[in-house]
């Protein structure tokens, strides 16, 4: 705790020097652009063949954000806007020297990571507000990605807009022709000015670059950096409707032959503001399967959320801190805790983003299913604005169970307050408080919240995080890593540039964390983490390479297994581990991390190599193998020895970004599980799908099948 509060000390009397280092202010006269109206029907070709093109007036001039910030770009990208009455039209000429087997594309999937590809991007700030923005993000060969954002803070990565876009190549680079439906935009009636960025990513030489250049500390989403828009004239909103039906066939070795399934999901937006989702009879034949995990921890692991419905609009729902307490999280919602979908009847989500406020409501209908009774879940959401950046809110939760042969129903709530205040550019902190009500489960009312404070400059990052769970918190809809705890976490870490580095080293970033645990019913002590990494280098090539030295002390009060039946027993324990962590240029042809580890475990040792090897040879092809070993010695007893493998194979084969196949296996000792999914998906329209999936589910020591399943789904988009 004196840590924590030294720290803040710290960081509140040096901010003032810190921002003046290296933080520079918006721009008080931002950079324009004016968009040209097009009367010429344009063809999406990634070729630009229309003469409007060339008439039409140029982004240019790119500055550098990475790595030397505010100077010109290695190479320059021109780009121009069009529009009619039916769509935004974005060309822009990446100008290159590499061909296109020199620039960097991994693979083609959609949502590709941003990093680790060449690509241009384009941040659309349609109310003007800056503080929220649209993102349309393309690599060399017409992969797509997508994204909500709001506050640089809050990202809805998986949010799906209808827009199409093509890519070409010449002697001196590659051009990028995207088309957005006005359908797809959300915008103010007669609005004339828009906040407007766009971004480059030169990733063979790891370069980024923009048009109206920010902070390197930020993102291109800060758009209180953007430039302006000027002489776009949308038509006037209308009926916006976007209506997805589906059929789905499956056949599964243990039921009784091939069963057909329909249902939907529809959007409507009712205003510019204000969108509606409704879905019936939801299937989510289509989503990712969850990679499994080895967890030596104490608690539950965090899995990401899926599936496609729960994923958008999530960031106005996000309220808790990650990994430690999060009142709301959809994963609650239509699967059982081991993740095996339960049906779903219907859902409806509203949500209406303004500059004022945000605001939005849920409701989903869970079917009974075997010994699972029915459930319906509700949750309500309001956001005030104020200021330049800030916001206050609240949310409120209840879930109603039916009771079964085994379980008793009931209905319980939760509630929270929230909040969110960016004192300046580089320093923001937010909080929440939550209160939970479970009176079917034995358990009193509970409670919950925490505090973060941030402080992040070019070359300082100082992060500091206050947690407490009581012992009853229970959110009907949440999860928490675990109850009973006050959390305390300072963490900071400073990015070096001195002059002497060698020109394949880009910064040195070393770094401190601190994690510590006590019992909110007692005050005990319950575990200590302080994790040092005195090297930290961030390669000119996007490599990475880091050591770290673990110190822990661990009270436990209840023993605990391994997923290899080890079992750790009550008592005092105190171990340091060291660990060596490689990660090398992950847009090469040839990619790979890993990371090596030994020392102490509880009451024993224990050993692990976590390594990933990627062979890319051109975007079509990308092979992948993930591979976990665990060895422990003495862990549960003097005498003990086990080891744990998990070998994780994959291969995405795609002829274009709209036909993909990925296929992989998952080999899990520590689960006796051997899995293997296969997922053909053609997009033969923009965001209407051809999907065929097999998944083949038996344990490792007997070969026994658990699963065996093949489906076939098909989606189309009417907008209307």
């Amino acid at each position: 705790m004196r840590f924590f509060l030294f720290s803040l000390f710290f960081l509140w009397s040096h901010c003032g020097l810190l921002y003046s280092q290296d933080i520079f202010p918006p721009p008080t006269i931002a950079q324009q652009l004016q968009a040209q109206r097009t009367n010429e029907p344009i063809t999406v070709d990634g070729i630009l063949q229309e003469k409007i093109w060339q008439a039409a007036s140029q982004a240019k001039g790119f500055r550098q954000i990475e790595p030397y910030q505010g100077e010109k770009a290695a190479f320059d990208t021109e780009v121009r806007l069009l529009f009619d009455d039916n769509s935004l039209y974005i060309g822009a000429f990446c100008k290159d020297t590499a061909d296109s087997r020199g620039l960097r594309v991994p693979n083609m999937q959609r949502d590709f990571d941003p990093l680790a590809n060449d690509l241009f991007g384009i941040t659309i700030d349609a109310f003007n507000d800056k503080r929220n923005c649209l993102a349309f993000l393309v690599t060399p060969f017409g992969a797509q990605r997508d994204a909500q954002v709001f506050d640089d803070l809050l990202f809805d990565n998986d949010w799906d807009a209808v827009w199409r876009v093509r890519t070409s190549f010449s002697d001196s680079g590659w051009f990028a022709e995207i088309e957005i439906p006005w359908s797809s935009l959300r915008y103010k009636d007669s609005s004339t000015v828009w906040g407007i960025n766009f971004i480059r990513i030169i990733r063979h030489i790891n370069q980024v670059t923009a048009w109206s250049i920010y902070p390197r500390a930020y993102s291109v989403y800060r758009m209180t950096y953007a430039g302006e828009l000027h002489g776009i004239t949308p038509p006037s909103p209308s009926l916006n409707m976007r209506v997805q039906p589906y059929t789905t066939v499956r056949t599964d070795k243990f039921t009784q032959g091939p069963a057909a399934q329909f249902g939907g999901e529809a959007k409507w937006a009712i205003t510019p503001n204000i969108v509606a989702d409704f879905t019936v009879n939801t299937d989510f034949a289509q989503a990712d399967v969850d990679r499994q995990v080895v967890n030596l921890r104490r608690f539950s692991v965090f899995f990401p959320e899926r599936r496609q419905f729960f994923l958008e609009g999530a960031s106005l729902f996000s309220v808790g801190l990650p990994e430690v307490v999060e009142p709301f999280f959809s994963r609650r919602i239509g699967l059982t805790d081991n993740g095996t979908f339960l049906p779903i009847d219907a859902g409806l989500r509203i949500i209406s983003r303004e500059e004022e406020r945000s605001y939005g409501g849920m409701f989903v209908r869970q079917r009974a299913q075997n010994d699972i009774p029915a459930s319906t879940f509700g949750v309500a959401r309001y956001s005030e604005n104020f200021g330049s950046g800030n916001r206050v809110g609240a949310m409120a939760m209840i879930r109603n169970d039916g009771a079964s042969a085994t379980m008793q129903g009931g209905t319980a709530t939760a509630w929270v307050a929230d909040g969110f205040w960016r004192v300046s550019d580089p320093f923001a902190v937010r909080g929440m408080m939550s209160y939970s009500t479970t009176p079917l489960d034995n358990r009193d009312n509970g409670y919950a919240g925490f505090m973060q404070a941030r402080y992040a400059t070019n070359t300082f990052v100082v992060d500091l995080k206050q947690a407490v769970i009581s012992p009853d918190y229970a959110p009907p809809m949440g999860q928490i890593s675990r109850p009973n705890i006050w959390y305390t976490f300072p963490g900071a870490y400073i990015v070096y540039r001195p002059s002497w580095m060698p020109s394949w080293l880009r910064s040195i970033e070393p770094g401190i964390n601190l994690y510590m645990y006590h019992g909110v019913s007692d005050g005990a002590f319950q575990e200590n983490l302080i994790e040092l990494f005195p090297i930290y280098l961030v390669m000119q090539d996007g490599g990475i390479i880091f050591t770290s030295l673990e110190l822990n002390k661990q009270q436990l009060t209840a023993p605990f297994s391994l997923p290899t039946q080890e079992n750790i027993s009550i008592g005092s324990y105190s171990y340091n581990r060291v660990t060596l962590n490689y990660s090398s240029d992950q847009s090469a042809w040839l990619s790979g991390t890993a990371k090596i580890s030994a020392g102490g475990y509880f009451d024993g040792t224990l050993h692990t190599l976590d390594t990933r090897l990627r062979y890319a040879p051109l975007p079509n092809i990308s092979v992948s193998v993930n591979y976990l070993w665990n060895e422990f010695y003495g862990v549960g007893g003097a005498s003990n020895y086990n080891n744990t493998h998990l070998l994780a194979p994959e291969i995405r084969l795609a002829l274009n970004p709209r036909v993909q196949c990925i296929g992989f296996w998952q080999y899990n000792t520590a689960a006796d599980l051997s899995t293997w999914n296969f997922r053909f998906s053609w997009e033969f329209a923009p965001l209407s799908f051809l999907y065929i999936v097999l998944n083949d589910q038996r344990t490792v020591i007997n070969g026994d099948p658990l699963q065996q399943q093949a489906v076939v789904k098909f989606t189309y988009v009417w907008q209307m």
